[in-house]
C-alpha cells in the first residue's frame, strides 16, 4: 500500500498537517470510519485493532514518522479518521 502511495502521490516529500506541533514517536490511539476492520488490521499490522459498531480503534507504539505513514495507508484505503490521541496529550 506504501508503493501505491508514492505511485499517486510521487510529489509528496512530506504529508501536509494541521497541526503546527511535531509528531513524534510514542504511544497512539486512532479512531477510523468507512474501512472495514479486516483489510485495516492487514494495512497496519503494527497497531492493534479493536472494532465497535462502526469504528475502529487502532492503537500501539509508534517510531517517528509512524503516524504519518499511519494515516496516509487509512487515507488511500478510503477511511475517514476521526480523532487521533497521543499518550502525551493534555487534558486541561
Amino acid at each position: 500500500i506504501d508503493a501505491a502511495g508514492q505511485s499517486l502521490y510521487p510529489s509528496r516529500l512530506r504529508p501536509t498537517r494541521r497541526f503546527r506541533r511535531p509528531l513524534s514517536e510514542g504511544r497512539y490511539e486512532i479512531h477510523v470510519t468507512d474501512v472495514d476492520p479486516a483489510i485495516l488490521a492487514r494495512a497496519i499490522p503494527e497497531l492493534q485493532l479493536n472494532a465497535v459498531s462502526n469504528v475502529a480503534v487502532l492503537a500501539g507504539e509508534l517510531v517517528a514518522g509512524g503516524l504519518e505513514l499511519a494515516l496516509q495507508r487509512i487515507s488511500l484505503l478510503g477511511g475517514r479518521v476521526v480523532a487521533v490521541f497521543s499518550s502525551d496529550d493534555s487534558h486541561d
